[in-house]
């Protein structure tokens, strides 16, 4: 099994793959501090190599604009982040396919590898964005364009300039409802002006909805009841979901799950509950292996 993992807009590569002990050594005390007492002993990597046994490899990368990656100039766009990582991956694995998830930004370009890629995808899974920004946004009338503004508003480069990365990364962490407290404002600490607005940017101006029809590999979307979002609504993802399932046909693995453990999950379900986050996640991807093989 291979397992590509893509983190979420102005979030270090590693936040939610990383144990505590080890952003110690990397020197993100902060987010060290705020991230849950489940990753004190194993990883969020850890946890998926032992869910998918003997065999399993993991792949992550810093997405243009953050952690180790360069800041490019701007515009860009989802789909562009999407063709970094593909050629990223197809250099560094030639000839391998993988079970490519994300979270927020990170599922969006998971869906645009996904689209333009199924040549290294076997399965897409992920939570937090949809493929239809606009549709979605209007569907969910009024709170959903109100946190949409929001949205608009905070990614915008004056905004972020005049707030700096510490009272951005507080603002997410009141809209987005996430937990542990504190866990977005340490994440953000840890990223750049630049690149967190273009990477918003392009988030906002995202829209792969008439592309789902074309959709191969297998689809698992993971749902949650808090995610804050702008747009990010059930009523919206499932619907979403019910045109790519329509389009497989029957016989499709594709499946989408609300998952609520506590009632109070939100937007980075991997640090909320891990746990149960990779319980769903290798269950789905050992089901695609095991179909490929027959």
């Amino acid at each position: 099994l291979h397992v590509l993992l893509l983190h979420g807009t102005g979030m270090l590569d590693d936040y939610y793959w990383w144990s505590r002990e080890n952003l110690r050594r990397a020197g993100a005390h902060a987010m060290a501090r705020a991230m849950s007492p489940q990753h004190e002993t194993r990883s969020f990597v850890e946890k998926v190599i032992e869910a998918g046994g003997t065999g399993t490899c993991v792949t992550t990368f810093s997405m243009r604009g953050h952690g180790r990656s360069e800041v490019t100039e701007g515009p860009w766009t989802t789909k562009l982040l999407g063709q970094d990582v593909a050629a990223a991956f197809k250099k560094l694995h030639p000839g391998e396919r993988a079970h490519v998830n994300g979270l927020s930004l990170g599922f969006g370009a998971a869906m645009q590898i996904a689209l333009e890629h199924p040549e290294i995808t076997r399965s897409l899974s992920g939570s937090g964005v949809l493929g239809d920004r606009a549709t979605a946004d209007a569907r969910g009338g009024f709170v959903a364009t109100a946190l949409r503004l929001v949205a608009w508003f905070f990614s915008r480069r004056p905004v972020i300039d005049v707030l700096g990365m510490n009272l951005m990364g507080f603002a997410a962490d009141v809209v987005l409802s996430c937990k542990p407290a504190g866990l977005m404002s340490a994440l953000f600490r840890y990223g750049t002006t630049d690149g967190f607005a273009r990477a918003s940017a392009s988030w906002l101006g995202f829209d792969a909805s008439a592309r789902w029809p074309t959709l191969q590999p297998p689809l698992l979307w993971l749902a949650y009841p808090r995610d804050h979002m702008a747009g990010v609504s059930l009523g919206a993802a499932r619907a979403e979901f019910a045109a790519v399932k329509a389009a497989q046909g029957p016989a499709s693995r594709s499946k989408f799950v609300e998952v609520s453990v506590t009632g109070e999950e939100a937007h980075c379900r991997m640090c909320e509950a891990p746990d149960e986050y990779v319980g769903e996640l290798m269950a789905f991807v050992r089901g695609v292996a095991a179909d490929s093989k027959t």
